[in-house]
């Protein structure tokens, strides 16, 4: 079974985990390029609340997928939601078996969760 059926939802979404990738190995910023395009942030950071505390126990970015390079991409329907917890939530840093360390080829990162979807046109 391919890992696109795996993680496939219905027809237009998927879930998957990823690790962050920094843009720059002091930095910050999270690179989002890829061979064929980008992923850019639209809007601001959500909150995610525990229902039972009403705490803030993570982030939610949307991100929106461009054909091209920046500033001359075209915009797609593909659209992906950003899951990120925020400490003191965040699980300690573990090594993750081999296949997972060679699939993403860093296991010093934080894994985010992602739900992908296609929009309706």
């Amino acid at each position: 079974m391919k890992y696109e059926e795996v993680a496939k939802l219905n027809a237009n979404e998927w879930y998957f985990f990823s690790f962050r990738d920094r843009k720059y190995a002091t930095g910050f910023r999270t690179n989002r390029a890829t061979t064929s395009g980008y992923w850019k942030a639209t809007g601001k950071d959500r909150m995610v609340m525990d229902s039972r505390t009403q705490e803030v126990v993570g982030m939610r970015k949307t991100l929106v997928f461009y054909m091209n390079r920046a500033p001359n991409g075209i915009k797609t329907g593909w659209i992906m939601h950003e899951f990120r917890l925020e400490t003191p939530h965040m699980p300690p840093k573990v090594s993750f078996p081999s296949l997972a360390a060679h699939l993403f080829n860093n296991t010093h990162h934080t894994p985010v969760y992602k739900t992908l979807f296609r929009k309706r046109l």
